[in-house]
């Protein structure tokens, strides 16, 4: 498909960017809305089962949302549930992208995603 990629190194197929179109709520407001949720910030490690259905987030930081307000943080949190309900799901989504550079598997990528709010239920391990 034209998306493999390396010049020091034997190319090898891996999506560069990947970024989601922010849209018109305030994050403040999706918190605000938010009887009992959980804020997820940045993405330390992130997988999928395409078979299951079922992804896996590790968030660099992870906060409980009760009544609207940010609550109580967890450490070493990974959020789990299942992609296609949870995408569906989404009901929310804000004004701000947010952006990130990295490095995987030796090649430079970035994404970029606004604050989303799903009303899935996901689980917190």
């Amino acid at each position: 498909t034209g998306n493999a990629h390396g010049l020091a190194h034997v190319p090898r197929c891996l999506m560069s960017n990947i970024y989601a179109e922010p849209r018109d709520w305030k994050q403040e407001e999706l918190i605000e809305e938010t009887r009992n949720g959980i804020y997820v910030q940045g993405v330390i490690r992130a997988q999928s089962t395409p078979v299951e259905g079922l992804f896996m987030i590790q968030p660099e930081s992870t906060t409980i949302i009760h009544n609207g307000k940010l609550q109580e943080t967890v450490r070493g949190a990974r959020v789990t549930g299942r992609a296609q309900e949870s995408l569906r799901a989404i009901d929310g989504i804000g004004n701000r992208l947010i952006m990130r550079a990295t490095v995987e598997k030796e090649f430079n990528i970035s994404d970029g995603a606004p604050p989303i709010r799903t009303t899935h239920s996901l689980r917190i391990q």
